[in-house]
């Protein structure tokens, strides 16, 4: 029997026991590391449905998505009360498959799942071994090897909106020591016209400027529309036990106006944000002794804002004049060794250093950025400065030095220990120390108590420090100088956010078929880099008069603290039926300020609390899976205009998800799935509102329907 097949038919005691390898750098079971880590195996991935990681990450307790509510992001993903998505770290087979510098990515379909082995989600700060943006956790996607999947699949889906997804994957051993796996995926969807399901969020209105002129009159405005694209490519050679080349692209394609209200964009197809990463990796592993090992990791990564993004909205007077740019890669080379210094104590430590590049963020273009001429060479002029005011473009070289060493004891089969720090010296910023501190206690083998203390920083991207953005209004004053309503001014001095947290954690195995776990925890964070408002306003362009400015910096701190409960039950019933059981609720409190003086207010995109239900079940060939999400109210980023210290909210929703499976269905290697989301059909809606240009609360999906049928060779 295959590795996979035995993760398929194990109970939950013999999953509590799987091999982990994201918490601690190594392969450890999963009740021997300190660290909170939730695993999610195949079988669970394709009976649950996960098509991606933002649909896995909707279903664990602690976790708040925000779909379809940010343009450059699109969904808006906090976890445990940290914002957003540049605040947990996303790994492939232990790589860093997410932007090395331009903060905020795209978390959706660019990242399948479905040649995923195990996905592991490891909670809390984990910067003592990782280094930046492990601020809130870290995220490891474990692919399958060629011999796991010895053959080829593929699938085809279609559904509502003109939903398509096709993917395949193969794979086998060459030879006795050469395996491969390739695998990749290509989706399109024009989603829901949210004008036909929310016609009084999205009334056809004026298209007016700031200073009042009237681009496109009511009656000449266009449908709503929101399609997205996504691809991706993976391949992963393995040479002997010692030697692993890895490959992955992703792609990801959503409308610039996403979030936007009606008068503050023109919702077209070609406004587009566009997003492209890539990265390349080589490991080789070795033994120096027989209790010293080492592994060598080089790798590559580079993302990039399509050069044909642009927003065609309010900042850039509804012209077509928004283009946007920006990239970011990094080299880096890092030497672990792994050191058994007895049969109780493991010491872990290494040495990194990577290398940065990037051009940030850039102002609204006039035309597409041309990647083939160098920086000063692209002879671009500000929109609306009649091609009098150049724009400098401007790039930047940076680079990390890290070492790192992590001690994992076992003291008895009552206790352990783990004692970690990491430092990074960073040329754009200060350095800084991350210590991590666990403690483990074995009541009794199926009764863990877990412990933790530890901190990490988030690295400022290039994007916050040297992006801007921002328009012309055409008009000039009386000294000649062209008149901007807004523009974001750039901050080199940005220093990293800091994260403290400290977790008590209890996991019980009560049953080889019922197991519990929970966690109470609080964080502390400072530095937080926020959009603060300038005055007086930051005259950074000369020959420019801007009327209004904001800025990036270091001023917010805020503190949550939760609790997260899981339960799992496994259960044989009659007539050969068996079936999964879970759920997690999850309860947070807590406040954030924009200055260590100003008020506290409670976090956004958050709600206080969360229930998630599922249900699989299964007969011979066929399963079917339900899961139920009830939400109280979720607090958004817009500030009561009645009460500072409040926020707006959008209402509470219960949401049911249906999802039907069968395999071998009238040929062998033959299966086919429906699955049906929001099944009630409900009208409900995303906590958004962080600009006075955006929805406080945006529309959601109607009742969608996918088909898929896939084939195994």
């Amino acid at each position: 029997m295959s590795q996979l097949e035995v993760l398929r038919n194990m109970s939950l005691e013999e999953l509590m026991n799987v091999s982990i390898i994201t918490a601690s750098g190594h392969a450890e079971k999963l009740n021997n590391t300190p660290s909170v880590v939730q695993v999610l195996t195949r079988k669970q991935i394709q009976e649950r449905r996960y098509r991606n990681l933002s649909d896995l990450l909707a279903d664990l307790p602690g976790v708040d998505i925000q779909r379809n509510s940010k343009s450059s992001i699109y969904n808006n993903i906090t976890l445990r009360g940290h914002l957003s998505n540049n605040r947990f770290l996303i790994l492939q087979d232990g790589v860093r498959i997410e932007s090395p510098g331009l903060g905020k990515i795209a978390v959706a379909d660019n990242f399948p799942l479905f040649h995923a082995r195990q996905v592991e989600v490891v909670y809390g700060p984990t910067s003592a071994l990782y280094g930046a943006d492990a601020f809130a956790g870290v995220i490891n996607i474990i692919t399958e090897d060629g011999s796991e999947v010895e053959g080829a699949d593929i699938s085809v889906s279609v559904g509502a909106d003109n939903y398509r997804y096709q993917r395949a994957q193969a794979g086998m051993q060459l030879s006795e020591t050469v395996d491969l796996v390739v695998a990749g995926h290509k989706h399109r969807s024009d989603t829901a016209d949210l004008g036909h399901y929310y016609p009084q969020d999205f009334p056809k209105v004026d298209a007016v400027t700031f200073d009042g002129r009237t681009i496109v009159a009511a009656e000449d405005r266009e449908d709503y529309t929101s399609p997205i694209k996504s691809h991706s490519l993976f391949a992963k050679l393995k040479v002997t036990e010692h030697f692993t080349l890895g490959i992955n692209q992703s792609h990801f394609q959503s409308l610039s106006n996403t979030g936007d209200k009606p008068d503050a964009a023109l919702y077209l197809n070609e406004s587009i944000w566009q997003t492209n990463i890539q990265s390349i990796y080589g490991k080789f592993n070795f033994n120096l002794t027989d209790k010293l090992s080492g592994e060598l990791l080089l790798d590559h990564v580079h993302d990039e804002i399509s050069p044909h993004s642009k927003y065609v909205n309010i900042y850039v007077n509804f012209m077509d004049e928004g283009y946007q740019y920006a990239k970011s890669r990094k080299n880096s080379i890092e030497q672990k060794f792994d050191y058994l210094i007895n049969d109780q104590q493991r010491l872990i430590f290494g040495l990194v250093y990577e290398s940065f590049y990037a051009i940030p963020q850039i102002p609204s273009l006039e035309a597409p950025y041309n990647k083939d001429r160098p920086l000063n060479e692209q002879n671009q002029y500000y929109p609306g400065t009649q091609g009098n005011l150049p724009i400098i473009f401007r790039d930047l070289h940076y680079d990390n030095q890290a070492a790192y060493a992590q001690l994992q004891s076992e003291w008895n089969p009552q206790w352990a220990t783990i004692l970690g720090i990491r430092y990074d010296n960073n040329s754009r910023y200060q350095a800084t120390w991350n210590p991590r501190i666990g403690v483990v206690y074995r009541y009794t083998p199926d009764t863990v108590f877990k412990l933790n203390y530890g901190e990490a920083f988030r690295a400022p991207s290039t994007s916050e420090a040297m992006g801007t953005f921002g328009g012309f209004t055409g008009k000039q004053n009386a000294q000649g100088e062209y008149i901007s309503n807004f523009f974001r001014t750039p901050n080199l001095d940005l220093e990293p956010e800091k994260n403290q947290h400290l977790e008590l954690n209890l996991t019980t195995l009560f049953s080889p078929h019922f197991s519990t776990m929970f966690s109470t925890y609080y964080d502390k964070s400072d530095n937080l880099i926020l959009t603060q408002r300038q005055k007086p306003v930051n005259q950074f362009i000369p020959g420019a008069e801007i009327l209004n400015s904001n800025i990036k910096g270091n001023a917010g701190e805020e503190v949550h603290y939760g609790l997260d409960v899981s339960l799992n039950y496994q259960h044989q019933f009659s007539h050969g039926i068996d079936g999964d059981f879970w759920a997690g609720y999850g309860f947070i409190q807590g406040w954030i300020r924009e200055t260590k003086e100003g008020e506290k207010i409670q976090l956004p995109y958050i709600a206080p609390h969360k229930l998630k239900l599922g249900a699989t079940l299964r007969y011979g060939k066929y399963f079917m899976t339900t899961k139920w999400h009830v939400l109280s109210k979720t607090y958004t980023g817009e500030e009561d205009p009645n009460d500072e210290t409040n926020r707006l909210s959008a209402p509470g929703y219960t949401l049911l998800d249906m999802h039907f499976g069968a395999r071998d269905v009238g040929f062998k290697n033959l299966s086919l799935h429906l699955d049906i989301y929001n099944l009630l059909d409900r009208r409900y809606y995303a906590a958004a509102g962080s600009a006075s240009t955006t929805f406080v609360k945006m529309p959601q999906q109607p009742r969608s329907l996918v088909l898929s049928l896939g084939y195994r060779f």
